[in-house]
């Protein structure tokens, strides 16, 4: 069986620790594969995934700053790709580019793995209004809480939030946090992935 090849791509993509965690695993488990980070500049990215059939990639994930550029260029999404609005992994299914993303799965493993009871909430603040919120917002949905308060310094984009996300979601400005700080808080930042 030919090797299987894998990536990361983003911009800039130095700081990644994927390819070490990638590649430790595919030994453990004595899987013929490679797993590389890939630079590609924004003006670059649509050319990369016009010629990613060619280049015998398996598939990959997507960081910084391509993930919506990937959600608009794939043949297909999954369900939290779509309600996240970004792509963040990519893999072929019968000649076609179809995407996912994993953000709001991670999130929520992390928290089972740390706080197994969080599930158990009906209400929550989420502070910010960026990427990561919407990933933070689709996870805990999932769970089942049904008050969702999304806490941001512009209430504009807290306001597109409650709107994306729809029943049960609400928009708050920072000056509303003090009333809501009972409730279980996730603080969603604009760190860097993968």
């Amino acid at each position: 069986m030919a090797e299987i090849r894998a990536f990361v791509c983003g911009h800039p993509i130095a700081h990644s620790r994927s390819p070490l965690i990638h590649g430790f695993w595919l030994a453990e488990h004595g899987i013929d594969g490679s797993y590389e980070k890939l630079d590609v500049a924004p003006l670059d990215f649509d050319a990369f995934l016009g010629d990613l059939p060619a280049t015998g990639y398996a598939g990959g994930n997507v960081t910084l700053p391509h993930k919506e550029a990937a959600f608009a260029a794939v043949h297909r999404r999954d369900e939290a790709a779509e309600m996240i609005g970004a792509v963040n992994t990519l893999w072929f299914e019968s000649g076609k580019l179809i995407g996912g993303n994993t953000d709001a799965y991670g999130f929520a493993a992390h928290l089972s793995a740390g706080a197994p009871d969080w599930t158990s909430g009906e209400t929550a603040v989420v502070l910010g209004a960026g990427g990561a919120a919407r990933a933070i917002i689709h996870a805990i949905q999932k769970a089942g809480y049904k008050n969702i308060r999304v806490v941001n310094r512009t209430l504009a984009r807290a306001q597109e939030l409650a709107v994306r996300f729809g029943t049960g979601v609400s928009a708050h400005g920072w000056e509303d946090l003090p009333r809501s700080s009972a409730m279980p808080i996730f603080w969603s930042t604009r760190a860097r992935s993968a």
